[in-house]
């Protein structure tokens, strides 16, 4: 795949409009149908894990890497850069189609329910950590987005018309949301629902036309909207459960450090990882959307429980 052009300062704002207009007239949706959508309103995702996998040893904590020792999400690029590693984790979705454009001195997320899938090491489920990031960064040409992830096999190759202002990408998710068949006309199946997993296809394939955000290198905690922090239910010799938080003296440190920072705790499971994230990120986006606010993890608990699918 050739190089498109630099991707922050070769892009322009003309060519971007463009593409959106393009995409609009192909799909021949109305331009006006998603001004009531949620995908106007609902911030981006981004997942990473607790830990680095050896086997079955932990070799690193990648938590404590972004939210301490950098103070920040960092690129592919500036995380790797000067070491002999020249690229990130190897997984299934790779950086290859990313790389090739430019993309790997950006920070990417999702319009879209955290995924579990960024939070493995290698082939191990561990727990995994859900940013939602605050909509202020979002401005071009530090940020801007495209119709598909790269890699995904609905990407038009070469990807120049992919590229879509930040703004112009959250309305073609809201317009997806509502005149794409495969949706149903219900947002949340965009997005990412607990109540579809039961069919794998969706499982395998809802990455696939998500919207996805580009952050110019970094994308600091302080511009975090919030952060998912998981925990476990550990069982007692009286037979009731316990809350045991992963990695807890972390979350203190954290509420120290970015006391501003909202912090949604929710149930994880090594068994049921997939199921857990996208049950805590789909209830805590609705929450958000229904209210304004994140929720409290007790005080809420009722009010989270009427939203989760």
């Amino acid at each position: 795949m050739r190089r498109v052009v630099d991707l922050l300062t070769g892009l322009k704002k003309a060519r971007l409009r463009s593409n959106f207009a393009f995409w609009i007239g192909k799909e021949k949706y109305p331009d006006s149908a998603a001004r009531s959508s949620p995908a106007l309103r609902v911030p981006t995702t981004h997942t990473f894990g607790a830990w680095r996998m050896d086997g079955a040893r932990v070799a690193g904590r990648p938590y404590r890497e972004i939210l301490f020792d950098h103070g920040a999400l960092k690129s592919d690029y500036d995380r790797y850069r000067g070491s002999k590693r020249t690229s990130g984790p190897k997984l299934r979705r790779t950086m290859s189609d990313a790389r090739s454009v430019g993309l790997d001195r950006f920070v990417f997320a999702y319009l879209g329910v955290h995924d579990a899938y960024y939070a493995r090491s290698g082939t191990v489920d561990v727990p995994a950590f859900g940013v939602f990031i605050k909509r202020v960064g979002e401005k071009f040409p530090q940020c801007h987005t495209t119709r598909r992830d790269l890699n995904s096999r609905e990407a038009e190759r070469p990807p120049d018309r992919e590229f879509l202002l930040p703004e112009h990408g959250r309305h073609w998710a809201g317009l997806q949301a509502t005149h794409d068949p495969r949706h149903f006309g219900d947002f949340w199946h965009y997005w990412g629902s607990k109540k579809y997993l039961r069919r794998a296809s969706y499982a395998q394939d809802a990455w696939t036309w998500k919207v996805e955000f580009h952050f110019h290198r970094r994308v600091e905690v302080a511009n975090f909207d919030a952060l998912m922090w998981p925990y476990e239910l550990l069982a007692r010799s009286s037979g009731k459960k316990r809350r045991a938080i992963i990695e807890e003296p972390g979350l203190r440190e954290l509420q120290a450090r970015y006391p501003s920072c909202p912090v949604v705790l929710y149930q994880w499971s090594g068994s049921t990882p997939t199921i857990c994230l996208i049950r805590a990120s789909e209830a805590t986006a609705r929450f958000l959307l229904a209210t304004g606010k994140y929720p409290d993890t007790d005080k809420d608990a009722d009010a989270l429980k009427s939203h989760a699918p």
